[in-house]
């Protein structure tokens, strides 16, 4: 049974269809990473046991607004590599199958590989979700079973020392690139587990509101509470939050409609530590709303909301843009408009969104789309 990471972040698009994909090819493969910083000393390998590495690698200290290259090693041999969720326009996001340790390297077979198929490609939303300026969209992920050939990945354990600056977990190169555990517990669910969960929360929901309609959802742990929730959008214009047994009604009124495009559900990490729910919706002719929720005290509250009548769009992860018109005065003798940018970012301090300035769209602006 196959089994898929838990989506805690927001990632680049639905995924594609296509021609077949038997191959696993720049997947396992992985790019070469600067060597790790002064301060880290090796460990004999004679001293890897079977116990050491099982559990979730990721090749960041880190987790940032989504998650890089990271494998997944359980105690029943089984094992996942999901790629970079940030490298938008791969085709081969991720293998499965089983692995061993053998003359202290790891061996992994491939059985299955997760292969985005058919879509296309389209300029990145510029949420930073997508280390590229364009992105797969289209719409799915399937597995396709491979009978490629074992694959030999050399193992090198390191031990950070204490201090100040230094990562306190434990870190290993595999196939000479250096990964971080994140957890002696692999992050990743069961396919069949996280189905199970998701389909229990849409049936709760579906019995609290028989007359709704799901356009939209999303499966993520954004209060950190380690147990994903799951956000709807109605055909109606209502959000809801399934969280456990209980089904809420968030918000009402989501504008949107099928000419101008369904909303979007997204995760966004504006500082460390920090996760909001980002809802994205657009009606005609051409504007775009966003909502931001971030919870506290077990509650989901409203932290941002704006409307742009040309855009609302991410930019650097971090920075909002609203792109609005500004209409030139009567006396002027021109009754037309000027674009205009006003820019947004999270104050960790005041716990709020914050205006930048105001800046009339040139070139400059421009280049952050």
């Amino acid at each position: 049974m196959y089994r898929t990471i838990i989506t805690t972040i927001a990632v680049c698009g639905l995924l594609v269809t296509g021609g077949a994909i038997t191959q696993l090819q720049a997947a396992a493969s992985l790019p070469a990473q600067p060597a790790l910083k002064d301060g880290m000393r090796t460990v004999d390998k004679s001293l890897i046991t079977r116990a050491d590495v099982i559990g979730t690698w990721h090749n960041k200290p880190s987790v940032g607004a989504s998650y890089s290259d990271s494998y997944h090693l359980y105690k029943d041999g089984s094992y996942i590599f999901a790629a970079d969720q940030m490298a938008c326009t791969e085709r081969i996001v991720g293998h499965e199958g089983t692995w061993k340790l053998e003359n202290q390297d790891l061996i992994i077979q491939p059985k299955v590989n997760h292969v985005r198929v058919g879509g296309k490609l389209e300029p990145s939303s510029g949420s930073g979700a997508c280390e590229s300026a364009q992105q797969l969209t289209g719409a799915k992920l399937v597995h396709q079973p491979t009978n490629e050939h074992a694959r030999t990945l050399p193992l090198a354990s390191w031990q950070a020392k204490s201090g100040k600056g230094d990562s306190s977990l434990p870190v290993m190169t595999i196939n000479k690139v250096p990964f971080w555990q994140l957890s002696n517990v692999p992050l990743q669910e069961r396919e069949a587990e996280k189905e199970q969960k998701t389909s229990a929360n849409l049936e709760a929901f579906k019995k609290a509101q028989p007359k709704e309609s799901v356009a939209v959802h999303l499966e993520a742990d954004i209060d950190l509470d380690k147990r994903n929730e799951t956000y709807i959008i109605a055909e109606s214009g209502r959000m809801y939050v399934v969280k456990g047994a209980t089904v809420r009604l968030q918000a009402d009124g989501v504008r949107f409609n099928q000419t101008a495009g369904e909303p979007k559900l997204e995760i966004v990490e504006p500082s460390p530590g920090v996760r909001h729910l980002a809802v994205m919706y657009y009606y005609v002719p051409s504007n775009t709303g966003l909502i931001i929720y971030s919870w506290a005290n077990g509650e989901l509250n409203e932290v941002f909301d704006i409307t742009g009548d040309l855009d609302v769009q991410w930019v650097d992860k971090k920075t909002i843009v609203q792109e609005s018109k500004k209409f030139r005065g009567v006396e002027d003798g021109d009754r037309g408009w000027d674009p205009v940018a006003t820019f947004y970012s999270w104050d960790a301090k005041l716990k709020q969104y914050v205006e930048h300035d105001v800046h009339q769209l040139d070139q400059e602006v421009s280049k952050l789309r």
